[in-house]
This record gives C-alpha cells, sequence and structure tokens, in this order.
C-alpha cells in the first residue's frame, strides 16, 4: 500500500510535523510531530538547518543552507524516532572555496550537494 507523506518542518521552533494520507478515499490523514534538537545549540555548525529531502531509507535530511568551514547533517528516522548526526570538519574551507569556485554567499542548496543516500561515503572520499 502506497501512502503520500507531507512533511512541514519547523526549524524555529525545533520541530516537523508529519502528515500521512494512509487512504485516499477515505481522506484519513495521521498526524506525527517530532522534536528536533534546539536550534539555538551554541555550536555554530548546530544552527538554522533546513529541510533537504529524504533518503531512501526514509530519514529526513536536515543541514544548513549556507556553507561555513564544516558540514553538520542531521538525520531523523520518524519510525524510530530517532537521530543520527554527522559532521564533517573543516571540508569547506577557503581552500575548497577556491577550487570549486564556491562563493561566500551561495547556498548548499544551489550547488545540489545532497545524494540523499550518498553524502557520507562521498565526502569522506574527498
Amino acid at each position: 500500500m502506497e501512502a503520500l507523506t507531507l512533511v512541514s518542518p519547523d526549524t524555529f521552533r525545533d520541530r516537523v510535523d508529519i502528515y500521512i494520507l494512509q487512504d485516499a478515499d477515505g481522506y484519513e490523514w495521521t498526524h506525527k510531530r517530532i522534536v528536533l534538537p534546539s536550534h539555538r545549540d551554541k555550536r555554530e555548525w548546530r544552527r538554522f538547518l533546513s529541510f533537504h529531502g529524504v533518503t531512501d531509507a526514509g530519514e529526513l535530511i536536515f543541514a544548513p543552507d549556507s556553507f561555513s568551514e564544516s558540514l553538520y547533517i542531521l538525520y531523523l528516522d520518524p519510525r524510530r524516532n530517532s537521530i543520527r548526526e554527522a559532521l564533517f570538519e573543516g571540508i569547506l574551507g577557503d581552500e575548497f572555496r577556491s577550487r570549486y569556485g564556491v562563493g561566500k554567499h551561495e547556498t548548499i542548496s544551489e550547488w545540489g550537494i545532497f545524494f540523499r543516500t550518498h553524502i557520507e561515503s562521498l565526502v569522506s572520499s574527498l
């Protein structure tokens, strides 16, 4: 059975609302709210996360919209109500920007670097 899922992230309030339409004929929606780690965390790479998609395993991908020296990715599994985190320190510094022509005000989304299921292996191979 297929279902339609609507993901409504509200990272300003540290939560994600998920709505699932199981029965298209009956128009019955199931709602689940998941609390994220606070974006007010003092560590720079934990602030201002945005929703960037879903992995093949169904994990929601959150990451910052803008480049900084390190890349932080939060994976949220709504089925298990679990979170896993990946921090790649120092990979997006001046050398990376210079080599690949990344400007200071460009966003991660403009570069399309989230390959959903392969981000960890891709980044570790750089």
